[in-house]
């Protein structure tokens, strides 16, 4: 299986994990074309679920997070429409979330070059870097099984697009 095949797996994996816990809440996006993962049933909600083959405090960088530039801009663009927008990121050790506020977004993220070489492609792009201490622990918990840690790359951050 290549590398975005296995991506795709996990990411599958992840969302079907995420709808067993919060599936009273929120409903998969059936839209292929849809940014973002997630729709709250009640609420005017949407929220973008990534996962990661490291632990929360594992990865590299300078302690932030990468989400497409895509993703931020979309959530923006939804916001300044009335909808709430989430970030979700499950690690190996669990399920951590982000609330895009206006009025903080500029102290919380910051835009860099970064992405992956990995799938045949080069995707490096900008990308938008959430700070770890801005995420919050989810209530409800999984996590990336342990043997997806498996990184050709030898403790270099991979992400899912």
């Amino acid at each position: 299986m290549n590398q975005k095949n296995k991506d795709l797996k996990l990411g599958d994996y992840c969302e079907q994990e995420f709808i067993k816990l919060y599936g009273k809440r929120y409903k998969k996006i059936k839209n292929q074309f849809s940014v973002l993962d997630f729709k709250h049933r009640k609420k005017n909600i949407l929220c973008e679920l990534k996962a990661r083959r490291y632990y929360f405090d594992g990865g590299t960088g300078d302690g932030a997070w990468q989400i497409g530039k895509n993703k931020i801009e979309k959530g923006i663009q939804l916001y300044n429409q009335g909808v709430t927008f989430y970030i979700y990121m499950v690690f190996l050790d669990g399920l951590f979330f982000y609330r895009y506020d206006p009025d903080t977004f500029n102290d919380d993220l910051y835009i860099g070059k970064g992405g992956r070489v990995d799938r045949d492609k080069n995707e490096v792009k900008d990308y938008y870097y959430i700070k770890k201490e801005k995420f919050k622990k989810a209530k409800k918990q999984f996590c990336v099984p342990k043997n997806y840690d498996k990184n050709p790359f030898n403790n270099i951050q991979s992400c899912l697009v």
